[in-house]
């Protein structure tokens, strides 16, 4: 891989969003064992304290204000805003101030981002930790991330389909009960779907989390679930769309199997980090 071999990187994590925080730890992890590069991962902003030890500074952008300091200016040229949802695009008014933003997946670039240099890349997941596993399974659906917030549609929507259907569910809420990472992959291969009914999503995390446990996926058309093939994830617009998607899997078990093992492929070939971590460092590069 062609990167300097003095480069330091330092990843800003914002203090509540844990799931942003453990996602920069695997980056430090891989990135490290890849390369020679050295990576720090701060909560808050005391990396500023010794910016300069850093060739780039990538941050998680939430509120504007956040930027809106002297000493911002004098890391903009090396940092680089993450934008990982809708809610941070609200609270900034002028992208001007960034002169680099990193995206996940595409839903949310538009036209308010045309005079910054925008690059799209999707996190990787670690296919070693998350693995099939021979477990006894019940067929219910699941979810993990937070409950309360209104784009994951979990009360309005989640939970009002399985009943309808007769689906049972596990909710896992990593901000009201922290789950261990190494937790999750006997979770997530104890049920037999993975259902994310957002509204939008620049991920998730569980979709890749879910897949590379050999798990079917449906979800909305957007983030992540997309840049699968209809053979591991099913992609919904409407309710209908996840009726149909859950009355198939519900009854067809050699569908939830086949789906499964694609699913698992498709990680494999695309979204370890063995395979994202060189592209995100390819692309870093280019910006210099």
């Amino acid at each position: 891989m062609e990167y300097r071999n003095t480069a330091k990187i330092a990843f800003l994590a914002p203090k509540k969003k844990w799931s942003i925080y453990y996602k920069f730890l695997e980056y430090k992890k891989f990135i490290e064992e890849m390369t020679d590069i050295s990576v720090d991962v701060f909560l808050g902003r005391e990396v500023l304290k010794s910016h300069t030890d850093y060739d780039w500074i990538i941050g998680a952008v939430k509120r504007q204000r956040d930027y809106e300091n002297e000493l911002f200016k004098q890391i903009r040229d090396r940092f680089i805003g993450l934008v990982t949802g809708y809610e941070c695009r609200n609270r900034v008014t002028d992208w001007s101030i960034f002169k680099y933003l990193w995206f996940w997946a595409d839903c949310y670039i538009d036209d308010r981002f045309k005079d910054n240099t925008v690059f799209v890349e999707p996190f990787g997941v670690d296919h070693n930790l998350f693995k099939p596993l021979d477990t006894e399974k019940k067929f219910f659906a699941c979810f993990v991330g937070n409950d309360e917030w209104p784009k994951k549609r979990i009360k309005t929507f989640f939970i009002p389909l399985c009943r309808e259907l007769g689906v049972n569910y596990y909710i896992v809420n990593g901000l009201k009960k922290w789950v261990a990472q190494e937790d999750l992959p006997l979770i997530y291969n104890m049920c037999d779907l993975y259902l994310s009914p957002s509204i939008y999503e620049a991920g998730p995390a569980p979709v890749l989390e879910a897949a590379s446990c050999g798990v079917p996926i449906v979800a909305c058309n957007s983030g992540f679930a997309p840049m699968f093939t209809c053979h591991a994830v099913i992609t919904c617009e409407s309710w209908n769309d996840y009726i149909q998607a859950l009355e198939t899997l519900k009854t067809d078990d050699k569908k939830r199997r086949v789906m499964g093992r694609e699913a698992r492929k498709e990680v494999l070939e695309s979204w370890t980090w063995e395979k994202r971590i060189p592209s995100l460092l390819k692309k870093l590069e280019a910006l210099n």
